[in-house]
């Protein structure tokens, strides 16, 4: 495998509403390591009929697998609570008083893995940290990139990705090489290349120096 060098290095893939979970041109790109989870998991909910606003809860079996149906209840709340609401500490105060203070659950701690996507790779320059797993996805126009499970020497917790030259050509070499996607300690972190490529004007068409950058896995001692 290799990863295309193109004028954008950082893929934005299509994003669902799940925090860290991604969708590739609404594709799910699913993790083929044993014991890890494709980032998004579809639940599907039946119509929602015609009484009006209804929300979903996932009906009560044995067995609640990615892809059970839904089942539509009404919302426990009135309008006359929803209209009361001004504020988070009501809104928390309402959520209470339905469901017990101490029923609260946090959506980092009961939804998802607690890995989120990372906005910054400059936030990992010449940091201490651990490639737990990768993999190599298509793009919107069919460029590969890799999409990385990293946690840093200080507990964070980042799915990164990256497109072109950089980590991506690094690691795919790598992967032909051993077969291997994960488990790469990285002690000095990320470095980064600075240049400039010629690309065209969009609105006049002319070609022009823009800024680029690539990332690198700093393999330095």
């Amino acid at each position: 495998m290799t990863c295309d060098n193109g004028a954008q290095e950082d893929p934005a893939p299509e994003q669902d509403h799940l925090a860290g979970r991604e969708l590739t041109r609404g594709r799910e790109a699913e993790w083929p390591y044993s014991g890890m989870r494709p980032f998004y998991q579809g639940i599907h909910p039946k119509r929602v009929n015609e009484r009006g606003p209804e929300v979903a809860t996932q009906r009560k079996t044995e067995a609640t697998e990615p892809g059970t149906d839904l089942e539509m209840v009404p919302p426990k709340y009135s309008d006359e609570e929803l209209l009361a609401v001004q504020s988070f500490d009501d809104a928390l105060a309402l959520a209470a008083q339905y469901y017990g203070e101490e029923n609260l659950v946090r959506a980092d701690e009961t939804i998802g893995n607690g890995f989120r996507l990372l906005a910054n790779k400059d936030t990992l320059i010449d940091t201490p940290l651990i490639l737990l797993a990768w993999r190599f996805n298509l793009g919107q126009y069919q460029d590969q990139f890799v999409s990385m499970m990293v946690v840093t020497k200080d507990g964070r917790k980042f799915v990164v990705n990256d497109g072109g030259s950089g980590i991506c050509q690094q690691l795919a070499t790598y992967t032909n090489a051993t077969g291997r996607h994960g488990g790469m300690l990285v002690a000095n972190g990320f470095t980064r290349s600075d240049y400039e490529v010629d690309l065209p004007d969009p609105k006049t068409g002319e070609m022009v120096p823009t800024p680029a950058h690539t990332y690198y896995l700093n393999t330095s001692a």
